[in-house]
């Protein structure tokens, strides 16, 4: 389990301070996946295609279903943060070409950490338009990357992304740092077939 959290770490899937939490929150981990639950109600977890976004852990409330093979689930966690890693590399190289190689009328990276004036969320919503989103879309997305909320584990103000962006067919999710970031595809024909292939839509 610390082999599969340092490999999470390496692959940019969750940042040292999601790492050290962990290992400062749980002395002994175990993973107590339940019956009928987890991956066979969700999918295996290893993302949409090369599309990968979202936590690699989830806080359990306890449960009354019976624990399933904890060592099958530790193999387990660990080739999902394998297979997850690998696709990270994928669509982050992706995503670091439409940062090198700028091209409004095919893709559109995002960074919904990026804390904008409105200017620049004026200039991303046109963007956004201007790749084939419509307006009233593009302007939630614009102006709400993030959505706020309170924390249930620290009571504490945090934020999160807006799911309405990260949904969406035409959207390359990556992960940097730990954090999701975006990459909106136009809706020229390229474009959607290169996303529709990343994705494997």
């Amino acid at each position: 389990t610390a082999a599969t959290r340092s490999q999470l770490l390496a692959d940019n899937l969750i940042s040292q301070a999601d790492k050290d939490t962990w290992e400062n929150a749980y002395k002994f981990y175990v993973p107590l996946n339940r019956e009928d639950m987890d991956t066979m109600s969700h999918g295996n977890g290893t993302g949409q295609g090369m599309s990968i976004r979202g936590k690699e852990a989830k806080r359990r409330v306890g449960s009354e279903r019976a624990v399933t093979d904890i060592m099958a689930n530790i193999a387990m966690q660990r080739e999902r943060a394998i297979t997850r890693g690998e696709k990270n590399k994928v669509s982050q190289a992706t995503y670091g070409l439409a940062l090198a190689a700028p091209n409004p009328d095919f893709w559109l990276p995002i960074d919904p950490s990026i804390k904008r004036n409105p200017a620049a969320i004026a200039k991303l919503q046109q963007d956004l338009i201007n790749l084939g989103m419509n307006p009233i879309d593009a302007q939630n997305v614009a102006e709400e990357p993030v959505q706020t909320y309170i924390d249930p584990r620290t009571g504490q103000v945090s934020h999160r992304i807006n799911p309405a962006l990260r949904n969406r067919n035409d959207v390359l999710a990556v992960r940097i740092n730990g954090e999701d970031k975006f990459l909106m595809f136009s809706s020229d024909e390229r474009a959607q077939a290169m996303v529709a292939n990343l994705k494997n839509l």
